[in-house]
Formats: structure tokens, C-alpha cells, sequence
């Protein structure tokens, strides 16, 4: 059944496509609006950021929490003085950046405690984040294992990828891609990653007696891909006979490349990177972008019929 509800997305320019598309999906059931904002700034070195369009019954943001955080301070402030154009807001965190495993709470945590205290903001969507000590009915987590598993399926059931092997890169790995690897029925192994002040070191316990052709990994974050690489010499140096040089298939839901690393990137061993959506594209003949505007279009459609109706 249609709703008649006004939906405003903030103009973010690296989400477009994701917007656009998710238009394309709620387009039966809602109306969608680009909310058209600038940023005016002042002699005395100040910023504003000002709002073009009308009122919405809800506004959407897609935001990503990397340092820095931009225009969030500001977004902040104008939920705060309730001049965001709505009284009720989703707010959508790509990615949600984590410092040291070790801090009991992050600047990414920090920030997400201060949305929660606005009851204009009715849920924050994150996409699969590494670490989340925070617990609230607002916060919805929504992890990329459907979209991947799909593409997986697709790889495993054509006839040119055979012998397959699913190599974790550590247990925190195995723990969030359990039910992927359960229903794929592949055969899995995962590398302990050591952790000390100074390296990190990764190893597979037993040894492997022949080599597999095709090597899947799963992982939620690639930044300089030294885990990755870790993960794949750690294969290979268990491996007791190298019968052929395996092909390693990468998937992974943010590609962070905060510096890219040619060392990853052009690792021959490595056939194909897959990211989500969820950060800003890099150029390279190995990645492959999977959408995510299909699982946000339906946790928003589903978000915005609960709250209308309640």
C-alpha cells in the first residue's frame, strides 16, 4: 500500500548514484527529493551551511564517519537548532571509522552517541562496522554478507571456478561470515592474526597438503591490504604442495585506500577485488563495485512505514 510521504535525501555528491537509484526504488511507494544545500562562508573564517529546499516529512543522510568528518559538525548543529527542514530523520553511516581496538569508546561512537540524543533522528543505519560497543533500538546494522553471498554463488556455480577454498584472515572474520560460509558449503580456514606493539603476524595452524585453484576471502575493511597480503603468505607458506598458483578473489565492504597500496593492488596472485558501495571509488581494473542501494532502499521503506504508522 502507498504512502504519501515526502523524502528528502541531503545532496551528498560521492552518494549519487546510490541515490539515484534508490529513487528509482522507492519511487512506487514515496516521493523523493534532492535537499539542496551550500556552504557560506565568512570573512572571519567561519562556515554555515544553508538549506535551499522546502519541508519533508523525512530527511535521509548518508554520511560516512572518516576523519575528517567535514560537514558534520554543521549537520549537527542544524539538527540541534531543529532547522534541518524535518522533524525526523534516518541517518545512514557508510562507514563508521575506529581508531585502536583497544579504546573503550571511539570518536566514531562518540559522534553516534550525540545523534542518538536527538529525537529527530528516528534510526542511524550502519553498514557493517568493525567495531560497535554501543547498544540502542535507533541503531540499525545492516551487513553486506546477502549481496556478497549472492556474488560468491555466482562465481562457485560457473564452470571455469573450480576447487574452491574460503580463506578467513582472522577469527573475527569467521565469526561475522559464519551463516555465509555455512550456506555456501565450502570448505574454510582461518588465519590467526598476532597482534603486538611493533608487527602482526599471520599463520594457519596446520598444514594444507595440496594447493586449491580459486581462494575466497572475506573481510570488512581494506586499507593498505598488508592483512590480506598476510593472509595469503600465510596460505601459501602452509601449503605442503604447490601444485599451481592459486587465484585469490577478494570481498570486502569498505575499500578505505586511505593510501593505496601498489603492492596490493598489482599482487599478481590477486584476480579480483569486490567493495560495496559504501566509500568513494577507486579507479583499478581489479575492483568491482556491488550496489548497496537495493538493501538501504528496502531498510528505509520498511523504517518509514513503521514510524508513519506507530
Amino acid at each position: 500500500m502507498s504512502i504519501t510521504c515526502h523524502i528528502g535525501f541531503l545532496n551528498e555528491l560521492k552518494y549519487k548514484p546510490i541515490i539515484n537509484n534508490i529513487f528509482s526504488l522507492l519511487g512506487n511507494d514515496f516521493i523523493c527529493d534532492i535537499v539542496d544545500c551550500e556552504i557560506n562562508k565568512f570573512s572571519d573564517g567561519e562556515v554555515d551551511l544553508i538549506y535551499k529546499s522546502g519541508n519533508f516529512d523525512f530527511i535521509v543522510i548518508l554520511h560516512s564517519l572518516e576523519l575528517p568528518f567535514l560537514n558534520l559538525e554543521m549537520l549537527l548543529l542544524k539538527i540541534q537548532k531543529g532547522s534541518l527542514l524535518s522533524k525526523k530523520i534516518i541517518v545512514i553511516i557508510t562507514y563508521l571509522a575506529y581508531l585502536r581496538q583497544s579504546l573503550e569508546k571511539t570518536l566514531g561512537e562518540k559522534i553516534l552517541e550525540l545523534l542518538l540524543s536527538f529525537k529527530e533522528v528516528v534510526k542511524i543505519i550502519i553498514i557493517d562496522p568493525h567495531l560497535l560497543n554501543i547498544k540502542s533500538r535507533k541503531i540499525l546494522i545492516i551487513r553486506t554478507n546477502g549481496i556478497f553471498y549472492k556474488k560468491i554463488n555466482e562465481l562457485i556455480t560457473s564452470n571455469k571456478f573450480k576447487d574452491q577454498l574460503i580463506l578467513l584472515p582472522d577469527r573475527s572474520s569467521l565469526t561475522r561470515n559464519k551463516k555465509i560460509i555455512n550456506n555456501l558449503k565450502i570448505k574454510s580456514i582461518v588465519v590467526d592474526k598476532l597482534r603486538n606493539s611493533d608487527t602482526i603476524t599471520s599463520k594457519i595452524s596446520s598444514s594444507i597438503t595440496d594447493s586449491n585453484e580459486n581462494i575466497i576471502i572475506i573481510d570488512d575493511i581494506i586499507d593498505t591490504g598488508n592483512t590480506i597480503l598476510k593472509a595469503i603468505e600465510a596460505y601459501l607458506s602452509s601449503v605442503k604442495c604447490l601444485k599451481i598458483n592459486p587465484s585469490f578473489y577478494i570481498f570486502c565492504t569498505h575499500g578505505v585506500f586511505s593510501k593505496v597500496n601498489c603492492k596490493f593492488l598489482s599482487n599478481k596472485l590477486i584476480s579480483k577485488i569486490y567493495l560495496s558501495t559504501t566509500l568513494k571509488k577507486i579507479k583499478n581494473d581489479k575492483i568491482e563495485y556491488v550496489d548497496i542501494s537495493k538493501i538501504l532502499a528496502k531498510e528505509i521503506s520498511k523504517i518509514i512505514k513503521n514510524t508513519k504508522g506507530n
